[in-house]
């Protein structure tokens, strides 16, 4: 049995190839007009194979939720050349692009206490100051954050956090642990982002592509509840709960 593609669905996949669409499954046999007659595995078989013929994937995947799950629609990842992803490092930051130098080592700290011990540079406060880009990204337009180089756009590598998670397999590992327990819907969100690693002057650099999501993101603070982070301009500032409402608004006049 085929399905017509129609306009609507042409429309739909042609976003979704030029960036990431956002909707469910029931959504799409309505964007593929099938007829209500047909059984739902049958409705289930036709629209993976419309998506498929687009070269879509499809996040979370079939094996997830329900027809109602809101899933992640988007062509896949094409591999940035070295040459790219060091003019990107070299542009510096925007609102959708942002240096962090690593995921737990504290440079800072170790420039100011030259005899401090490993454990004692393992910072939580550097840590969060990524995943609260990763929120920032996912509440707004989105963006790409590399770990492993400064404000300048020296490349440093994340091979300092090594100490912490053995090597880059660990260090991926942890990463996406943190954000599952550390963001609410958190096996929802890991699949809004895309990590891809470079070794660049012999330091290991870690790319994360992070796509917009259409629900609120929220994040566990250090010491404190969850909170809502946003990008404005090129820093990432807080959203209090006395302008959520209203950051909602927006948020969803610019989808």
């Amino acid at each position: 049995m085929n399905v017509s593609t129609t306009k609507r669905f042409i429309e739909f996949a042609t976003k979704a190839i030029q960036g990431q669409v956002e909707t469910r499954l029931s959504e799409v046999f309505s964007l593929l007009e099938m007829d209500d007659g047909l059984f739902p595995l049958e409705k289930l078989k036709l629209a993976c194979e419309s998506i498929e013929s687009f070269g879509l994937e499809m996040h979370p995947g079939m094996r997830e939720g329900d027809v109602d799950t809101l899933r992640s629609f988007r062509a896949p990842r094409a591999r940035e050349s070295l040459k790219q992803i060091v003019q990107e490092v070299l542009d510096l930051e925007s609102p959708t692009l942002e240096l962090k130098s690593s995921l737990f080592y504290d440079y800072k700290r170790a420039e100011g206490q030259p005899g401090a011990t490993l454990p004692d540079l393992k910072s939580e406060a550097v840590c969060h100051s990524a995943l609260k880009t990763i929120n920032a990204f996912l509440n707004t337009k989105g963006g790409v954050l590399y770990i492993g180089a400064d404000d300048d756009g020296n490349i440093l590598g994340v091979d300092k956090d090594f100490a912490y998670t053995k090597d880059i397999d660990g260090w991926e590992l942890c990463l996406r642990d943190m954000i599952q327990s550390r963001f609410k819907d958190g096996k929802s969100i890991n699949e809004y982002i895309e990590m891809s690693f470079y070794v660049i002057d012999g330091f290991n650099l870690a790319r994360l592509k992070v796509f917009p999501r259409k629900n609120l993101s929220c994040i566990k603070k250090p010491k404190s509840g969850y909170a809502v982070y946003a990008r404005q301009g090129n820093r990432t500032a807080e959203i209090g709960i006395e302008d959520v409402e209203e950051f909602l608004t927006k948020k969803a006049a610019s989808l």
